[in-house]
């Protein structure tokens, strides 16, 4: 896992040289990809946790709409 605090440049933090800024942009490619692998495991982790904890109604979206139809109702009176 990354420890870093996360670091803000401004243009002027970037470098002039086209070696260096591509190094750079490397770099920063390599970091993000590092970052989008860790939230994948930790959205992994937490959909299996919802899943032993709550079962797999737990992986329903908030708001999601559920597509199944209504109870049907008789309209006949004995």
């Amino acid at each position: 896992m990354v420890h870093m605090p996360p670091n803000v440049f401004t243009a002027a933090d970037l470098p002039v040289e086209p070696d260096a800024l591509q190094a750079f942009a490397l770099e920063q490619n390599r970091l993000a990809r590092s970052l989008w692998e860790q939230l994948e495991i930790l959205q992994h982790q937490i959909a299996q946790l919802n899943r032993a904890r709550f079962g797999v109604s737990s992986e329903r979206l908030a708001g999601q709409a559920e597509f199944s139809t209504p109870p049907r109702i008789s309209r006949h009176r004995r």
